[in-house]
């Protein structure tokens, strides 16, 4: 079998405006104060830049792996492991440990009574898809959930 690319899907308006609300906040703190300008200008390039380097490009199912593709690398998980496939869901309940909550999607690290702890590469909180591996669960947002799942079905021999 050939290896299968997913486009995740578009942000959810709350990942919108929390990327283009912390943009214009700090290039605003920085404006009202001249001298600062220069410190929050590279702060908010930094911070940005940062966030947006672990943001997802794409999802990839191969015969061996499930991957993650972010701007300058790939996460992969082998579909050996694979034990599950489920539809979760992002409730008001779910807690970031560690990541972005929202800035260029939900990415990191969080906690819901549902899932337990698991790894979201995330841009759209209604349509999700559960990855259940061994050792860890992995949470994406493909732009065709019901597609993205019939084919790692394929793949995986689930």
């Amino acid at each position: 079998m050939d290896e299968q690319t997913y486009a995740p899907a578009p942000l959810d308006m709350m990942a919108k405006g929390i990327t283009i609300g912390v943009a214009f906040m700090l290039l605003l703190i920085g404006w009202i104060d001249e001298v600062s300008f220069m410190l929050m200008a590279m702060i908010a390039a930094g911070l940005l830049g940062s966030t947006y380097l672990f943001s997802v490009r794409a999802y990839r199912i191969s015969a061996d792996y499930v991957t993650v593709v972010h701007p300058f690398w790939e996460r992969a998980w082998a579909l050996a492991e694979l034990t599950d496939i489920s539809t979760p869901t992002m409730g008001l309940r779910t807690i970031r440990l560690f990541g972005s909550g929202g800035m260029f999607g939900y990415l990191g690290w969080f906690r819901n009574r549902e899932l337990g702890n698991y790894l979201a590469f995330v841009t759209d909180r209604i349509d999700m898809v559960g990855l259940h591996f061994s050792e860890r669960t992995v949470v994406i947002s493909p732009a065709d959930p019901l597609t993205f799942i019939d084919d790692l079905k394929m793949y995986s021999k689930l």
